[in-house]
C-alpha cells in the first residue's frame, strides 16, 4: 500500500470511529436525524469501497475488513455480511481490539451471546480496554435474566423491572457485570458511558439480590450522577430515566416526577408518562387513605387498638410514629396493625396502610419481601423503624403523608410474633430498548 494511500484509511479510521461514536450518543428518537446518520455511513462507505482496490499488507486489508465490518453493522438488526468481514479482520490481525469488540456486537445482535463473550474477552486478552468491559457488563445481565435478545442490551436504554424467578447463577452474573463496569470506570474515570453502565449494573444487582438493599440503589444514584458530570452536558434522557427509576424505587417522588419529565422532554417515546401517573396514582391513594385512616369508622378503629398487641423485644422501647424522628430509630419498635394493601403484590416497594397502638395511621413501606409476606389485618412489630414524611407537589397538587420504610425486614420485621423467613422476593431485571 502506498504511503497516501496509508494516510487516507488511517485518516478514515478515525471519521468512521467518530461516526460510529455519534451513532451510539444520539438519543434523539426523530427519523429525520436517523436518515442523516444513514446518509453519513453511506458516505464513508463509498470513501472504504474507494481505497479497497490494489494489492495491500495483510495488515492493512485486516484494517479495511475492520471498518467495512463496522459500517455493514451500523443497523441494530444482525448482518451476515458484517460477520463475514469481521471473522476474516481478526483471522488476518488477531491483534485487533476493535474488530474483537465489534464481532463480538455483531454475534450479540445474532443472539449468540456466548460467542459475543469469547470475543469480548479475546479482545481483552490483547489490551484492556474500556469498551469490551462495558460490553461485557451489559452482556452478563442479558445473560443473567436468560435473554437471547440480541437487540436488547447492545446499547443500554430505558430499564424497567418485574417480579420473576431469580437464581443463585443469576446473581453472579450480574455481580460480575458490576466489577467490569467498576474496571471499566478505573480504566477512564472520565468516561460517560462507563459510569452510565456501572448504575444500570448496580441497579440489576439491587434486583438480583431481592430489591432488599438499598445500597446497591445509591451506588447507582451516584454513577449516575457521575454520568452526567463527566458527560457534562444534561441532554441525556435515558440517563434521566433511569435515574428517575432509583428515585422512584428510594421513594424520592419528587425528584422522580422532575426526572421523568425531563426524560420526556428530551425523547417523547420513553415511558415517562406512565411512570408519571402510575406514582401519582399511588401517591394520592395512599395519602388519601393515612388522611382517612383506612376509611375505619371510629368504633372500627377502637376494636383494631384494642386487639393490637404492644407486646415488644426486651431490647427496645415501644413507640408511636408520632415519637419517631426523621431517619432510623434505633432502638425503638413500632407495634401496628395492616389496613389496607395500596399496591400491587409485584410493586416494589409493597405499599400498605397501617395504624399504630395509638390510633395515629401511616404508610408503611416494605422491601425484600413478596406480597405474601404480608396479610390484611396483620400485627406487625417494626424494630429500628426508619421515618420519613414523604412529599411531593405536581401540577398545583400538594400530597404529604408520614411513611415507614422497613428495608430489612428479614431481622427488623415481626409477623405475629415472628421474622416473615420464607417470604424473600425474586425480581428480575427487564431492559425496555426504546
Amino acid at each position: 500500500m502506498s504511503t497516501r494511500k496509508a494516510e487516507l484509511l488511517q485518516k478514515l479510521e478515525g471519521e468512521v470511529q467518530r461516526h460510529l461514536q455519534l451513532r451510539e450518543e444520539t438519543y434523539v428518537s426523530d427519523t429525520s436525524v436517523q436518515r442523516n446518520l444513514d446518509r453519513e455511513t453511506d458516505k464513508l462507505w463509498q470513501k472504504l469501497i474507494s481505497l479497497d482496490e490494489g494489492d495491500d499488507s495483510i495488515t492493512e486489508r485486516a484494517r479495511s475488513l475492520c471498518l467495512r465490518g463496522q459500517l455493514l453493522d451500523t443497523s441494530p438488526d444482525y448482518s451476515r455480511e458484517a460477520e463475514v468481514s469481521l471473522i476474516k479482520a481478526v483471522k488476518l490481525k488477531p491483534s485487533s481490539v476493535e474488530a474483537w469488540n465489534s464481532l463480538g456486537t455483531c454475534f450479540w445482535k445474532k443472539s449468540d451471546l456466548f460467542g459475543a463473550m469469547h470475543c469480548f474477552n479475546s479482545a481483552l486478552k490483547w489490551a484492556r480496554n474500556k469498551q469490551s468491559l462495558q460490553q461485557l457488563s451489559m452482556l452478563k445481565r442479558s445473560m443473567a435474566k436468560g435473554s437471547s435478545d440480541g437487540k436488547e442490551l447492545v446499547e443500554e436504554s430505558a430499564l424497567t423491572w418485574q417480579e420473576g424467578a431469580g437464581s443463585s447463577d443469576g446473581k453472579e452474573l450480574v455481580e460480575e457485570s458490576v466489577q467490569h463496569a467498576k474496571d471499566a470506570v478505573m480504566l477512564d474515570v472520565k468516561d460517560c458511558r462507563s459510569w452510565y453502565v456501572l448504575g444500570n449494573a448496580h441497579m440489576g444487582l439491587y434486583f438480583a439480590d431481592g430489591a432488599a438493599r438499598p445500597q446497591h440503589l445509591r451506588a447507582a444514584l451516584k454513577a449516575y450522577q457521575n454520568t452526567e458530570k463527566a458527560e457534562a452536558k444534561s441532554d441525556i434522557p435515558d440517563l434521566h430515566f433511569n435515574r428517575a427509576m432509583v428515585y422512584k424505587y428510594l421513594e424520592e417522588h419528587q425528584n422522580a416526577l422532575a426526572g421523568f419529565t425531563a426524560a420526556g422532554k428530551l425523547d417523547p417515546s420513553l415511558p415517562w408518562q406512565q411512570e408519571v401517573e402510575a406514582i401519582m396514582a399511588l401517591v394520592s391513594l395512599t395519602a388519601e387513605l393515612v388522611a382517612s385512616k383506612g376509611h375505619l369508622k371510629p368504633k372500627k378503629l377502637a376494636a383494631v387498638m384494642n386487639a393490637m398487641s404492644t407486646s415488644v423485644p426486651s431490647t427496645h422501647t415501644l413507640a408511636s410514629t408520632a415519637q419517631l424522628t426523621a431517619g432510623n430509630n434505633k432502638g425503638l419498635a413500632v407495634s401496628c396493625r395492616v389496613m389496607e394493601d395500596v399496591a400491587a403484590n409485584n410493586c416494589i416497594p409493597l405499599r400498605y396502610v397501617a395504624v399504630d397502638h395509638t390510633g395515629a395511621c401511616f404508610a408503611l413501606s416494605v422491601l425484600g419481601l413478596s406480597g405474601a409476606a404480608i396479610k390484611h389485618n396483620s400485627t406487625l412489630t417494626l424494630l429500628d423503624p426508619r421515618f420519613f414524611q414523604a412529599h411531593c407537589w405536581w401540577e398545583q397538587k400538594e400530597l404529604k403523608y408520614p411513611c415507614i420504610r422497613m428495608e430489612t425486614p428479614m431481622t427488623h420485621m415481626l409477623c405475629g410474633g415472628r421474622a416473615p423467613y420464607g417470604f424473600k422476593s425474586t425480581p428480575t431485571l427487564m431492559t425496555t430498548n426504546i
